[in-house]
């Protein structure tokens, strides 16, 4: 049987500022901080990382692994995980 009250206290022993696991907790706050105005993620200074990197962040098509067989499938990641990706090996 999985001991979930275990295990989510040993993931959030392993959350701190600069730590992998603190990644989602900085993007779902930065979307939740324009959940009532999401037109504000669109103005001019907010996510232009993008913009000026769609070449390459479009050209991307990385697959995701399956959970069962350890292989690749046909779902990529989206925009949004690779710029996670980008930022998390820049910023570690």
């Amino acid at each position: 049987m999985v001991d979930i009250e275990a295990n989510i206290t040993r993931f959030m022993g392993t959350r701190g500022p600069t730590l992998r696991y603190t990644s989602f907790d900085y993007c779902f706050n930065y979307f939740q901080s324009h959940r009532t105005d999401p037109a504000q993620l669109l103005a001019p200074g907010k996510l232009d990382f993008y913009d000026a990197n769609a070449d390459v962040l479009d050209g991307l098509h990385i697959p995701t692994v399956d959970f069962v067989s350890g292989q690749p499938t046909d779902l990529v990641y989206p925009k949004a995980k690779l710029i996670d990706m980008v930022f998390f090996i820049e910023g570690y």
